[in-house]
């Protein structure tokens, strides 16, 4: 029994379109039921073999519909063809990731049916066992429904047969308390209960514990499946291999496991502090003085150690002037780097207070963190303190001292300064580059990404299971007041396990936290209340794992790139600025940013302990969330301004031609209402509005995968 033979849409001009030209488990039930209802049937045995050869071939994998062959339904895709009146070309269905708890349910009443009609094998008792087992240990997880929706708990239960009767019973819907207040678990793969019951040695309702005692399995002979679809080989009545339950989720799964976790933490560690270095400007500076005190009193004594055995062909290259001399050329050295260097850092500061006022405060990182800066600062001001440690060790023949000249010291000072020299022009050339507003926001646009990359996967499909926080949790507190800059998420898992309870923090990296407010949330993992003790200790852990600064960093923060990217837009349209063209290339950083954003999974992070039980749970920005903040301020500020407003149109077209979340289609299709809302309320002329609304149509049919070329006249 297959499904209609074509792409039907939903709805006309909708996202929604989807291909049925499959077999579905839950159509092969219903046949299979209906004929039997009459009489034995040959579509009775096709349907039973079919279903069961899936069952044993996937068990708690087993997907809501397959090809006629039985093979996995192919991902879901697009032709570039016209597709249905109103419709897409859409071929393919994403049923071949998602589960049902459906499927199994209703397997169970068609192997009943076969049984009672002698047409249940082998291989369909050991489907029905798998089934039950699906049943019992997936019951409790968020399914697709039978509408192959986003996962979601209690949306459509499972049902099979109650013991006794042929009535359905359907599952709760909601987890019990020990199941962890909603979340998924993971089973054991062991038999438990009935359906642990040898194979062969009674009924089946005493060997599944769900099906009808009106047969017996023991009665039936083994015959071959009716199907093309072949199961994995079993023999006789022996079971097949037991599937372990897993629960599907594709996001950050980290297990506090020794080794990893120390490597894990040191990793956190050397990622922030330099960061915390880099966007500084003394360090680098400070390590190069101390280097030159080093060598400003060393080679000195190298010098008196070695000058008079070096082979004339060396000193050749050296200084080679008197003390005089020496002091003469180290002293200018020395008073014309520190006249530099003043230059230098005077032209720092006028930089910094031109990015800070021009373009966006938050820029400030980015020229702090640059290292030819660092570098050329730190040479200048290093070969300054060379020559004067080194002027300090020039003598001249005096009655009680013997006249004294460093000849490699000296020669050393002199490298340094051309050295220094240009560094300046290279230094004067950078920075004239580096001012450049283009410049500015690529360097953030690949800070971004290398952070984008750094904390997050890319999207997979999986189980969306909603967390349902219980209404006696402890509320954990900030203990200071700041940024949110970075959790040490490995102590926080440490402490969650140890005091067997779950931790779900629902602050964001980049939020700012006001001490005694709340950050998290705790509960035991096995429903009761947690202890004071526990409390105290996840309090302080809490506490010592979220650090806090004065700014905003990009250490775990991914939406910071997009927050600058944001300010430097805005205070282009601000009116002492009005440079609207700068306006549009963010938009189109932003709009780049996004579309990376939209490949990748920003589902919340979780942690798991060693025995695949969460403990810890991470909120990330959602891509609602991204998109809310890249669009609002610059659809708010640049409304007056038609290329702005086209600028942003295109933004959530590129946006909604890079992904295929159905989640990601309904921000940008609420965003582009809001966009076509805002044009019309400005004063532009019949022109502009025109233009404008055929952006937004096209925008619109971005989000049905249409890219229509732009018309042009060819001689």
């Amino acid at each position: 029994m297959v499904a209609a033979p074509c792409p039907v849409p939903e709805h006309a001009e909708r996202v929604r379109n989807y291909d049925y030209r499959y077999v579905w488990i839950h159509d092969q039930c219903y046949a299979g039921l209906a004929v039997a209802a009459d009489r034995p049937h040959p579509l009775l045995a096709e349907a039973t073999g079919f279903v069961a050869a899936a069952v044993n071939s996937d068990g708690p994998a087993l997907k809501p519909a397959y090809r006629t062959d039985g093979g996995p339904v192919p991902n879901q895709r697009r032709l570039g063809l016209p597709g249905h009146p109103g419709g897409t070309d859409v071929v393919g269905n994403r049923v071949n990731r998602q589960f049902q708890l459906h499927a199994p349910g209703k397997a169970l009443p068609l192997f009943a049916a076969a049984a009672r009609h002698d047409l249940l094998d082998a291989d369909g008792v050991a489907a029905a066992r798998t089934a039950v087992d699906v049943i019992r240990h997936r019951r409790t997880e968020p399914d697709a429904g039978i509408w192959e929706l986003d996962n979601a708990c209690g949306r459509t239960p499972g049902w099979p047969a109650s013991p006794g009767s042929g009535k359905p019973r359907p599952f709760p819907p909601s987890a019990p308390a020990s199941s962890g207040r909603g979340w998924p678990q993971a089973s054991s793969p062991r038999p438990t209960g009935a359906a642990a019951t040898p194979p062969g040695t009674g009924s089946a309702a005493r060997t599944t514990g769900l099906l009808s005692e009106e047969f017996d399995v023991t009665q039936h002979q083994p015959r071959q499946p009716a199907s093309s679809f072949r199961p994995r080989p079993t023999a006789g009545n022996q079971r097949p291999p037991r599937h372990r339950i897993i629960v599907p989720d594709s996001r950050i799964i980290t297990s506090e496991r020794g080794e990893n976790v120390v490597r894990a933490r040191i990793r956190r560690w050397r990622a922030a502090t330099v960061d915390a270095w880099r966007t500084q400007l003394w360090p680098v500076p400070a390590f190069a003085v101390l280097t030159a005190i080093v060598l400003g009193v060393g080679l000195p004594r190298l010098d008196a150690r070695i000058d008079e055995h070096l082979p004339a062909t060396v000193t050749a290259y050296l200084f080679s002037g008197g003390p005089e001399a020496a002091r003469t050329v180290l002293s200018a050295i020395a008073s014309s780097l520190i006249t530099v260097t003043s230059l230098t850092f005077s032209l720092t500061v006028v930089t910094l207070q031109l990015a800070s006022s021009q373009f966006s405060p938050r820029l400030l990182r980015t020229f702090t963190r640059d290292r030819l800066v660092h570098a050329s600062l730190g040479l200048l001001l290093a070969t300054f303190v060379y020559a004067l440690t080194v002027l300090r060790t020039v003598r001249a023949s005096l009655s009680d001292q013997t006249a004294f000249v460093p000849q490699i010291a000296v020669t050393v000072a002199y490298l340094l300064a051309l050295a220094a020299v240009l560094m300046l022009v290279v230094f004067l050339a950078h920075l004239a580059r580096q001012i450049r507003v283009e410049r500015m926001m690529s360097e953030v646009h690949a800070d971004t990404t290398a952070t984008m990359n750094h904390l997050l996967s890319d999207a997979e499909p999986h189980s969306r299971a909603p967390l349902a926080v219980p209404a006696d949790a402890v509320v954990l507190h900030a203990d200071r007041s700041g940024f949110f800059s970075s959790i040490d998420d490995h102590a926080l898992l440490s402490a969650a396990n140890t005091a067997s309870a779950v931790v779900y923090v629902d602050r964001l990296p980049g939020e700012s936290l006001i001490a005694g407010t709340p950050v998290a949330h705790a509960w035991a993992r096995n429903g009761d209340e947690l202890d004071g003790a526990a409390r105290e200790q996840l309090q302080r852990c809490i506490a010592q794992s979220i650090d806090t600064g004065f700014e905003r960093t990009a250490v775990q923060d991914v939406a910071f790139g997009l927050r600058q990217l944001v300010d430097v837009t805005v205070k282009a349209l601000s009116p002492g600025v009005n440079d609207p063209t700068t306006a549009v290339h963010g938009l189109g950083h932003i709009a780049a940013l996004l579309c990376e954003l939209a490949r990748k999974d920003l589902g919340p992070r979780i942690l798991t302990d060693s025995d695949d039980q969460v403990r810890v749970v991470l909120r990330r920005p959602s891509f609602t969330e991204l998109l809310e903040l890249a669009v609002a301020q610059p659809r708010r500020y640049g409304a007056k301004d038609p290329d702005v407003l086209s600028r942003l149109a295109m933004l959530l077209r590129e946006v909604a031609w890079s992904t295929t979340d159905p989640e990601h289609h309904l921000a940008v299709a609420t965003q582009v209402d809001r966009l076509a809302a805002t044009i019309d309320r400005q004063d532009f002329d019949t022109t502009e509005h025109e233009r404008l609304h055929g952006e937004i149509r096209a925008a619109r049919e971005a989000l049905i995968g249409r890219w229509p070329a732009t018309p042009t006249h060819v001689p």
